[in-house]
């Protein structure tokens, strides 16, 4: 609903009352020979004289609403002085908290990312990795003498045993050593030695990991592996104490698996 009001003219007077918009009183220019400017441009020009003024303000705003321990330094990049008093008489918690810290507080984060390290590796070494050194020749040419390797300790509760695993165990005529050697024969198969030459139910058992300087020529069996053991021989046939000299090996003797040499630097690598 719009009313027009008819416009009046006194003496000396160059302004009029223009007209009336339901709700509100718009003043409008009345000039001879003029007519008054149309909203839109009037909007338009409200908009190019207040518009950067209103949106320096909203930035402002959303960046003080935004403050943290970096206020500052983003109001500053948009060349806004930071004072006190634009916080509130107040620092931010992380400013604060950076300006009141002690040395202390720093080395007990330390102290506690010490004491996690300590206490993972503690419980890696216990329940899954064991570093462990080789003493001796007979598993030449995987691993030499005074080598460092580490055995997986876990692996064997979730998989079987497989023919060519390096096992670790606890030696059958004295549990308190241990050896290392690697698995040829499994339970209930025919092992046989003929020239140097393992045999498995029978037929050879191909194994060109081991250089034929490394065999020996002497024959052994056959013989069937007991339920529940494991036949192992060492990779140096020929200076080897292995199941062809005290027997096979019970499954609860062996604890680990080698899986990776870590010392000297040169071997670093896993085995095969």
């Amino acid at each position: 609903m719009r009313l027009i009001l008819a416009p009046t003219r006194k003496a000396g007077s160059r302004r009029n009352l223009a007209g009336l918009e339901c709700g509100s009183l718009l003043p409008a220019p009345w000039r001879a020979g003029k007519r008054a400017r149309p909203k839109r441009q009037q909007a338009a020009a409200l908009h190019r004289r207040f518009a950067p003024a209103v949106l320096c303000h909203l930035k402002f705003l959303r960046l003080w609403h935004d403050r943290d321990a970096q206020g500052s330094t983003r109001l500053a990049r948009h060349g806004i002085k930071v004072t006190g008093r634009m916080w509130g008489g107040r620092q931010s918690d992380g400013m604060r908290e950076a300006k009141h810290r002690s040395p202390f507080f720093d080395s007990r984060f330390w102290l506690r990312d010490l004491i996690l390290s300590l206490l993972l590796a503690f419980i890696v070494i216990v329940f899954f990795y064991q570093p462990v050194q080789v003493e001796g020749t007979s598993m030449m040419p995987e691993l030499y003498n005074h080598e460092r390797i580490f055995i997986n300790k876990f692996v064997y509760r979730f998989e079987p045993i497989h023919r060519f695993d390096i096992v670790v165990f606890h030696f059958p005529l004295d549990p308190s050593k241990s050896f290392i050697k690697r698995v040829v024969g499994l339970a209930g198969e025919k092992v046989g030695i003929r020239g140097g030459r393992v045999y498995i139910d029978g037929k050879p058992l191909p194994e060109s990991f081991i250089p034929p300087s490394y065999l020996d020529h002497d024959n052994f069996g056959p013989i069937v592996v007991p339920p529940d053991h494991y036949f192992v021989l060492g990779d140096h046939r020929d200076d080897s104490n292995d199941s062809r000299e005290w027997g096979c090996v019970g499954r609860k003797y062996i604890y680990g698996k080698a899986v990776f040499v870590y010392w000297p630097l040169g071997q670093i690598g896993t085995l095969n």
